[in-house]
Order: structure tokens, then C-alpha cells, then sequence
């Protein structure tokens, strides 16, 4: 076998990294992307290193994951493997791939799922047949999803794919286009659905209304997001969808040349959904373009360009919005993969204008770099003194993070737990509680209805010893979200610290009709019945209370007294 070349070394280093990320993270799509990786840039007498990276990722994800999943990823692998042959004769190392694959459908009981993770490898191998028989195939699923009007990304992905797999079996050759054309459409497969019902558009609608319908329970970022996180959970445009995206592409790029103002948060409304109209995007669209340029035009002439290049966009299109949404909408530690692949690509630029490049000898091109490094060097040292402490670097921060809602929201609510753990059961540092009552009001301003940044404004004013504004801010809470316990909770408590006993009870009420398990709300209803003389109610709340929390002592000296109170009652009447 031929020595492996620096650029077939770098590809392998690339994969296994993409690999044991995806495992560490549990993103599968980081899994995916290296074998794409492989199966698109390395020479065939590579299959065994590549068959080697499937295998690994096959078992990480399943230690990892446990999850039937992991068939995506050794669909695309086998398939793929099987797509990029250089002859139709079939390869026996593909058994590497396919073996796996059986074993756990022999274990999996859902059959009908693994026919459908299965279907795009079963299409694939008909090329061994005849290589026009998987675009039929892919023609005919498209026909059928649309007369039943289930379109979706998974029939465009076998078709495209099954297109591109005709152009690889021709005497033209189109590798280039064809593994870009593939990562495209296999990224889109893979990352904006998934098969299941909740991600499938309805072509019919689609076409009538072209947009996206977000469903914010079923969201597949691991969590509901709000909108002050990230402005596309919001009802959006297709076209807003993919100019935010480039957006934040942009944004991302632009901290790589200078990071001129880093942060700690961005979302609403530091960034915004976004449309064409926005020079920022086409800047953008622009600039990937030109990246994407270079991976063709680089590919021989200077490997480092095109390899820095492709790590440096297929990292960070995970992180655009356009796959999953991402808290915050842009996010600097979601970059340090695809700084690494800046870097490479800078690296190769620089080997190109100057492939002689030698910082012993200094003359123009050295002294630029040199000066580059030192005044980059000092922006890292400058941030790095910043991260004395939560508080300091969202204070360094806030100064450009001004339009950001939750920015203001998080120096908030952590100035506050510095001011209380300053304490140390002394008093609070009045000043900072102040300052983040500043920041608080800051946050609902740029937002008013989130609901978390009233619930801990009352809390801050509490601190401050303001019961009024406490309250206040907890009844915009409540009207937010009436069914919110915590609102309920607060407003109980701080009518109790008010004497306004009845409302102590109404507030009581709604918590119960919710939820059973707590035993404060019980003692506020029942002290607060018995300060306003309904003995009755109060011997009700006093007794549901300790039948839930019978050790509760508060109950028990309490209920004979009610008790007492009734007789006398009764017997004065």
C-alpha cells in the first residue's frame, strides 16, 4: 500500500476528531459529517481506515446513546461506501460496514422503523443492477409522498442523492460538485428533519404559505427556547430562516478575523430575525462563497486552504441556526472546533503568498504576521484577565450588550447571588442589589413578556425590602402565566408579608388546584383563614395539610387551637 499522504493524514486526524467530539457531545450529525468527510475526499485504497472510523463511531454512539438511531449513521456510511467505487463490481469490505446493521436489527423488535432507516441503502444497492434503477426508485417514492402530500426532506434526500449517484458513474467526472452537492443535501436531511411527524411539511401548505411552523414543545434542541434566547422560535419565513442563518454564519466569521467585541450572550435583540434586505447577510453569503471557492480551487494547488476551509464551514453550519436552533443564536465556545479550522486555513493562505515564510529572517510579509500576532496575543490576555468572575465579564460585557435582553437578565441574577454570598449572613451589599434591579428593569424593557425576568425582579426588590414592588412585579408574572406555580407561590408569600390575608388565600387556592406538594402553602392559607377569623377554612387547610405532612409541627399546634375556637364559637352562638 502506498505511504498516506500529508493531506490523506490530515483527512483521517480530521475524522477522528469529528468522531470522538460527536461521541463526547452526543451529536450525531458531528458523527455523520466525518464520514462524509471520508467517504468524499479519501482515495479508495483508504476503505479500511475509512470502515475503521464507521466502526468506532458505531460503537461510541451506541455506548454513548444506547439509541436505534445510530442506524442513520451507518446507513450513510454503507451506502456512501457503496455509492464511491471506483468500479460497480461489489466490494466484500462493505460487509465491514453492513455487518453491525444486521446484528442490531436481529435485537430490535421495531422492524418497521429499521425498513424505513433502512430504505436509502436499499435503494443505493440497486446500483449494482443498473445505475439509472435508484433515481426510478427515488422517482417513484417522490410521485407517491406527493399524491398522499407528505413531502418531505427524506424523499428529496434519496432523490438528489440518487442523482448524484447517476453522475458518479459516468465517464464525466464531478467529484467536486458531487461531494459538495452531497454534504448540501445530506446536511439538509440530516440536520432541518428528521422522519418523524413533527418535522414533516406538508407540501401543499408549504407552497401556499412558505414557511416554517415552529412548534415550541417540540423543539430538538434538548429544551424549549424562548424567544429573548433565540428570535426564530417565533413564526418565520423560509427566507428569514436562511438569512438569519447566514447572519449568524457571519457573525461567527467576523470574530474569527478580529474578535473586536466578544460576549458572553447575545440573543434578542442583540441579534434579530433577519431577511435579504440586510446588507450583513449578502456580506455573508459573499464570504462562504469565497470559502467555498477555495475548496475547489485549492484542492491540489494548496490542501491546507481547501481542508481549512471545509473543517471551518462544516463546523460551524451546526451552529448557524439552520440546523437546530441554538441558545443565544450565536454562541463563541460553539466556535472552537471551527477556529481550528480557520487557523488551518490561514496557515495554508500564508503558505501560498509566501511559501518561503520564515520569521528568522524578517522582511515585509514576517513583520505583518508578527505584528498580527502580537496584537491578537494581547487581545486574548486582555479577555482572558476578564474571566475573574461571572459578574466582571458580563460587566466588561454589558457595555456592547446593552440591546440584550437576557444578557442583562444573567448579570442580573448573578449580581445578586454575589451580593448574597458576599454576605455571608451579614447584611447584602445594597448597591449591587440595586444594580441588578437596574439590569432587571433593562431586560423588561427590551422584553416585557418573558416571564422569568419579573418573577426575579420581585425577588430582587425582596432583597431590597419592598414588598409592594415585589408584589407588583409578581402579578405581571402571574398574568404572563397564570398557571405558573412559582408566580402563585410568590404572590402568596408576599401578601402574607403584606397582611392582605385574603389575597393570601385567593393565591393559595390556585396554587392547590395545581399541585398538593407544598406544605408552605397549606400553613400561609390556614394562618392567613385563622388571622382573618374563618376558623372553619382554616381548620380545612390545617387538616388536608397534615394528612399530606403529618411530621409538619406547625399543623399540629395549630389544630387544636382551631379547634378550641370553633367550639367557643358555636357555643356563643
Amino acid at each position: 500500500m502506498p505511504t498516506p499522504s500529508v493531506l490523506e493524514i490530515s483527512i483521517l486526524f480530521l475524522v477522528f476528531t469529528l468522531t470522538l467530539s460527536g461521541a463526547y457531545f452526543k451529536q450525531l450529525i458531528l458523527l455523520v459529517a466525518a464520514q462524509l468527510i471520508l467517504i468524499g475526499l479519501v482515495k479508495n485504497r483508504f476503505n479500511v481506515a475509512v470502515f475503521l472510523s464507521v466502526l468506532i463511531s458505531i460503537i461510541s454512539y451506541f455506548l454513548f446513546y444506547k439509541s436505534e438511531a445510530v442506524v442513520y449513521l451507518i446507513m450513510l456510511a454503507s451506502a456512501g461506501a457503496l455509492v464511491n467505487r471506483q468500479t460497480l463490481k461489489f466490494n466484500p469490505k462493505l460487509l465491514i460496514g453492513i455487518t453491525p446493521l444486521l446484528l442490531l436489527i436481529g435485537f430490535n423488535g421495531r422492524n418497521e422503523e429499521m425498513l424505513i432507516y433502512l430504505s436509502p441503502l436499499f435503494v443505493f444497492s440497486t446500483v449494482l443492477i443498473h445505475r439509472f434503477i435508484p433515481l426510478i426508485v427515488s422517482i417513484i417514492m417522490l410521485a407517491v409522498s406527493l399524491y398522499f402530500h407528505v413531502l418531505s426532506y427524506f424523499h428529496v434526500g434519496i432523490f438528489l442523492f440518487s442523482v448524484l449517484v447517476l453522475f458518479k458513474t459516468e465517464i464525466i467526472k464531478l467529484k467536486k460538485i458531487y461531494f459538495a452537492a452531497w454534504l448540501f443535501s445530506t446536511f439538509l436531511y440530516m440536520g432541518i428533519t428528521h422522519e418523524n411527524q413533527e418535522n414533516r411539511f406538508y407540501f401543499n401548505t408549504y407552497v401556499a404559505q412558505n414557511t416554517i411552523r415552529v412548534d415550541k414543545q417540540q423543539l430538538r434542541e434538548g429544551r424549549k427556547l424562548e424567544f429573548v434566547e433565540n428570535t426564530l422560535v417565533a413564526k418565520h419565513t423560509l427566507e428569514e430562516r436562511i438569512a438569519t442563518g447566514l447572519l449568524t454564519m457571519g457573525t461567527y466569521l467576523g470574530l474569527m478575523v478580529y474578535p473586536k467585541e466578544l460576549s458572553f450572550y447575545y440573543g434578542y435583540s442583540k441579534i434579530n430575525t433577519t431577511d435579504f434586505k440586510d446588507y450583513k447577510v449578502w456580506l455573508s453569503l459573499s464570504s462562504y462563497l469565497l470559502l467555498l471557492f477555495c475548496i475547489a480551487y485549492f484542492y491540489n494547488k494548496q490542501p491546507l486552504i481547501a481542508i481549512g476551509s471545509a473543517w471551518f464551514i462544516a463546523c460551524i453550519l451546526l451552529f448557524s441556526n439552520l440546523p437546530i436552533l441554538v441558545a443565544g443564536m450565536v454562541g463563541e465556545r460553539l466556535a472552537f472546533t471551527a477556529s481550528m479550522g480557520f487557523c488551518i486555513f490561514v496557515g495554508g493562505l500564508l503558505n501560498w503568498l509566501k511559501p518561503n515564510f520564515n520569521l528568522k529572517k524578517l522582511r515585509a510579509i514576517e513583520l505583518i504576521v508578527l505584528g498580527l500576532l502580537v496584537v491578537l496575543g494581547s487581545r486574548t490576555v486582555a479577555r482572558n484577565s476578564k474571566w475573574e468572575s461571572h459578574v466582571k465579564l458580563m460587566s466588561n460585557d454589558i457595555h456592547h450588550l446593552e440591546n440584550s435582553a437576557q444578557a442583562n437578565y444573567l448579570l442580573a441574577v448573578h449580581s445578586i447571588k454575589e451580593a448574597e454570598q458576599s454576605a455571608k449572613g451579614g447584611s447584602v451589599d445594597i448597591q449591587k442589589v440595586s444594580a441588578s434591579i437596574g439590569y432587571f428593569k433593562r431586560a423588561i424593557e427590551i422584553y416585557p413578556n418573558y416571564y422569568n425576568f419579573h418573577i426575579d425582579l420581585g425577588k430582587a426588590y425582596l432583597v431590597m425590602l419592598q414588598p409592594e414592588l415585589a408584589k407588583a412585579s409578581f402579578l405581571v408574572a402571574d398574568q404572563l402565566d397564570p398557571n405558573a406555580l412559582l408566580g402563585l407561590f410568590e404572590l402568596a408569600k408576599v401578601s402574607f408579608t403584606l397582611k392582605e390575608y385574603e389575597e393570601v388565600i385567593k393565591h393559595s387556592e390556585g396554587y392547590l388546584k395545581r399541585s398538593k406538594s407544598n406544605p408552605t402553602i397549606y400553613e400561609l392559607a390556614a394562618f392567613s383563614a385563622y388571622y382573618v377569623d374563618d376558623y372553619s377554612l382554616a381548620l380545612r387547610y390545617t387538616k388536608d395539610g397534615l394528612n399530606l405532612f403529618p411530621a409538619n409541627q406547625s399543623f399540629a399546634q395549630l389544630l387544636p387551637d382551631l379547634e378550641r375556637r370553633i367550639i367557643e364559637y358555636n357555643s356563643d352562638r
